[in-house]
């Protein structure tokens, strides 16, 4: 059974990722939920090349990737909500 390598490389294209989420979660900004939800979904759509390295895809890269596709998703319903949810 062959483990899993992440270089560090990889760990650190998530870096921005999870800096601008703390961010949107925190001011609330609309502008901020979209371009969290489009890097989250660029990272999203490499993350299965990112984790295993050599066009082998694997298990854990796709679930990671799903996961993140799903996260912009969120991050586009909440950036939708803040722009024309009104509240009475």
């Amino acid at each position: 059974m062959e483990l899993i390598s992440i270089d560090l490389r990889s760990i650190a294209q998530l870096i921005p990722l999870i800096l601008l989420s703390v961010l949107a979660f925190w001011k609330e900004n609309h502008i901020l939920f979209m371009i969290t939800a489009a890097v989250a979904m660029i990272t999203g759509l490499y993350t299965p090349d990112m984790i295993s390295g050599d066009y082998a895809t694997t298990s854990m890269g796709i679930a990671i990737g799903l996961s993140l596709i799903t996260f912009s998703l969120l991050c586009i319903a909440l950036a939708f909500r803040l722009m024309f949810w009104k509240e009475a």
